[in-house]
């Protein structure tokens, strides 16, 4: 075999390692922007390191017979506004697109209709599962105090200065994924700081499931 090859191929298999334990399991669930970097996938245009790992190990659960697991509401937030936020954070940069200088009203467009057609496409996989998961009142003001409980800390803080915010509470949609990854004791993946900064001691305080962070645990060797 060719060195480069066999290199590549090694270190393919490294990077497999970081997540062969997700196989034992019947779901995984996943938030709105780790289905939405599935989608994201365009000719000419520069591949997110994101994209490279949600397809990767989505392919992986298909091959283990993993279901990947979303409760209505995070699906209602991809259709709502995930789409386009990621598409905006992505045309900030026009060298993501080769050869272009200017981005133009068109591409964000197309860029847009083409994520939503590949999205609903997703929703009719037999392996994309789809639960009508309702959040419980005292269950949602239960983790709120836990945020709230540590709005003076350093982690929080330095969370807060990084994310331009001031409110320590995550989003609705991003509380109800903690509480969900714990009804269905499922593993949660997801990029979002929100969660993953405190994913230990959700853990520990019972308000979650196992929580895998995509851009810290799974790396590229």
């Amino acid at each position: 075999m060719n060195p480069l090859k066999s290199k590549k191929h090694a270190n393919m298999e490294k990077f497999k390692e970081q997540f062969k334990n997700l196989e034992k399991e019947d779901y995984v669930i996943y938030d709105a922007n780790i289905i939405i970097y599935y989608c994201f996938l365009f000719e000419g245009c520069r591949i997110l390191e994101y994209t490279r790992k949600s397809r990767e190990i989505t392919n992986f659960l298909i091959d283990s017979k993993t279901k990947i697991l979303v409760p209505t509401f995070i699906i209602d937030e991809i259709e709502r506004k995930g789409i386009s936020e990621i598409i905006n954070d992505y045309l900030e940069n026009p060298s993501n697109i080769v050869g272009c200088k200017t981005i133009r009203p068109a591409q964000h467009l197309a860029m847009y209709y083409k994520i939503k057609e590949r999205f609903s496409k997703l929703k009719e996989e037999n392996w994309f599962e789809i639960d009508n998961y309702k959040l419980n009142s005292n269950q949602l003001n239960e983790i709120k105090t836990f945020f709230k409980s540590r709005e003076k800390t350093k982690k929080m803080q330095k969370l807060l200065k990084k994310k331009r915010k001031h409110n320590p509470i995550p989003s609705k949609a991003d509380l109800g994924l903690i509480l969900f990854s714990k009804e269905k004791e499922s593993i949660l993946l997801t990029n979002d700081r929100d969660i993953t900064c405190f994913s230990s001691e959700l853990k520990e305080e019972g308000f979650s499931y196992e929580i895998i962070n995509l851009k810290e645990d799974i790396k590229y060797i």
